[in-house]
């Protein structure tokens, strides 16, 4: 029963990491986006954008993948 439980606090520890990450790279990418609309270079707003979504994509699968429980 014990080894369970650190098992699940690793795999909870690993996720709020991987999460962190995310949003560390989300904030990145907005204020990228917001360089590029304020340059006005929409190719890199575009990308940014289109990079955000990718890594939304990637989250919900990640979530998906891990199941609900």
């Amino acid at each position: 029963m014990i080894r369970a439980t650190r098992r699940e606090a690793k795999r909870t520890g690993a996720f709020l990491i991987y999460l962190l990450l995310l949003v560390a790279l989300q904030v990145f990418l907005m204020v990228v986006a917001v360089e590029g609309v304020l340059d006005h270079d929409s190719g890199l707003a575009w990308a940014a954008a289109l990079l955000s979504v990718a890594l939304f994509a990637s989250a919900l699968a990640l979530r998906w993948f891990l199941g609900d429980e």
